[in-house]
């Protein structure tokens, strides 16, 4: 009998534009220090639902590190507003395929085709 392969299920991503992170990045890089995440999105007067998922990605991404309620600019993350727009690309390419699971699975199902193209199904 042959096994079929089981298909692992994707976790949700954050709903956050790049430039939403970028933005994040930016103004963390400002204020210089940890900053208390509720306080940062009344300065930004943003609603906690709206902000709260662009404070997710860039976690995920490795550019802040989140912790009892606050919120700092990682090495990363300063590379990322350092960097110009080629290293930008670069690096959130490189956290991508490193960290989100459905970036993961498109690569490898693009390599897998010999057009390298994905099947509608």
């Amino acid at each position: 009998m042959k096994k079929t392969k089981k298909a692992t299920a994707i976790p949700a991503l954050p709903n956050a534009r790049v430039g939403s992170i970028v933005g994040l990045l930016e103004m963390l890089n400002e204020q210089g220090t940890r900053t208390d995440i509720y306080k940062l999105s009344e300065s930004l007067r943003m609603e906690l639902g709206e902000f709260i998922p662009i404070t997710e990605a860039g976690e995920l991404l490795g550019f802040v590190k989140i912790g009892s309620g606050d919120i700092e600019l990682a090495e990363l993350g300063r590379k990322v507003i350092d960097g110009d727009e080629n290293a930008k690309k670069a690096i959130f390419r490189q956290q991508m395929l490193a960290n989100v699971l459905l970036a993961q699975r498109v690569r490898s199902e693009l390599e897998q085709d010999p057009d390298h193209r994905l099947a509608v199904k």
